[in-house]
């Protein structure tokens, strides 16, 4: 979804009385793009590349302490899942040593933090032809809380897709089932850092980028949570510390959904890939938290869906979408 004449401000801080230099290059991890999106401050310009390509350049101006431009913030096409369009204020502050920034935009109805880091976007894509990792070594909630959990490439809801699949569900909700009143906590699912936070019409949703090194081409976005409020964009958490909770919806707990995305190659282009989490769990997780289950127990294979195509309208299923069953007579979820 391209942001076309957004309005982009600069908020520095100061240290010491003045100025913070922020002069270099940001990498915009938290964008989870299909491709790097970096930022260049300049003494005069502000410029915003992805793929390698420039997409914008303008000069800013300072106002009251904020430095303001305006400009295609994004180019056409860009592929942003869950990006809001930028109607109202937007900027970034720059952390007071100079080396990481958060940036977001406000529009009234959605707001947005995207985490920054000094320097070229440097992550590497994973190689997956031997495999995924096991590495994930906590379930985001607990699972004797749950009472089921979809299908990866299910046909509920609405589809979620990447480059590679399109008009199917790649990723799982998991579900407590109706009439829950109460709220229950949401763990990291492993040690990363906030490196997006969104709020907006349909609730709240953020990404995790684990801190270990090897596996920093891996992101997990959580829908439907309320953060903690200790914890914002850039903040560090321990896998199993309590993030947030699950939120109400007319006094009843909503069902949460998470996204698993892999920064890989792919027909020799470098793109972000779904996969299900279910085949990063550890064996560990496997066998204390779903105990009777195997990993593909929990996932349609790509060429099963791909022999038993949905039919789709955009994001929107030509089915209905929340019955039990598909049209083929599969169930969209596993109980548990």
């Amino acid at each position: 979804m391209a942001i076309n004449s957004a309005i982009l401000a600069l908020l520095l801080l100061t240290a010491n009385g003045g100025i913070v230099s922020t002069n270099g290059t940001y990498c915009l991890v938290g964008m989870n793009a299909d491709a790097p999106l970096e930022l260049r401050i300049g003494d005069s310009q502000v410029q915003m590349s992805y793929k390698g390509q420039i997409a914008m350049t303008t000069t800013y101006q300072l106002i009251n302490g904020r430095y303001h431009f305006s400009g295609n913030l994004l180019p056409p096409g860009m592929p942003a899942p869950g990006l809001p369009v930028a109607t109202g204020s937007t900027g970034v502050t720059v952390a007071a040593d100079g080396q990481s920034l958060v940036f977001d935009w406000l529009d009234g109805q959605e707001s947005m933090f995207i985490y920054g880091e000094s320097g070229t976007c440097s992550t590497v894509p994973y190689d997956m032809s031997s495999g995924l990792p096991q590495f994930v070594n906590q379930t985001h909630v607990d699972t004797q809380e749950l009472n089921e959990i979809s299908m990866f490439r299910s046909g509920y809801s609405h589809a979620y897709d990447d480059s590679i699949e399109s008009c199917r569900s790649l990723k799982h909700y998991y579900s407590r089932g109706p009439g829950h009143t109460n709220l229950v906590n949401f763990y990291a699912p492993v040690s990363a850092r906030i490196v997006m936070w969104e709020d907006n019409l349909f609730g709240n949703q953020f990404l995790l980028q684990p801190i270990d090194p090897n596996y920093k081409a891996f992101a997990f976005k959580i829908f439907h949570v309320e953060l903690d409020s200790s914890l914002s964009v850039g903040a560090v958490v321990a896998a199993g510390d309590v993030i947030g909770t699950d939120v109400l919806n007319s006094g009843e707990a909503t069902s949460t959904d998470f996204a698993t995305y892999v920064y890989t190659t792919v027909g020799g282009q470098k793109t972000q890939k779904l996969v299900s989490v279910f085949d990063l769990y550890t064996t560990g997780v496997m066998a204390n938290d779903f105990a009777g289950f195997q990993r593909g127990d929990f996932v349609f294979s790509k060429a099963y869906r791909d022999a038993n195509p949905f039919s789709c309208t955009g994001e929107t299923f030509n089915h209905n979408a929340f019955n039990p069953l598909d049209p083929f007579g599969d169930a969209n979820f596993v109980s548990l």
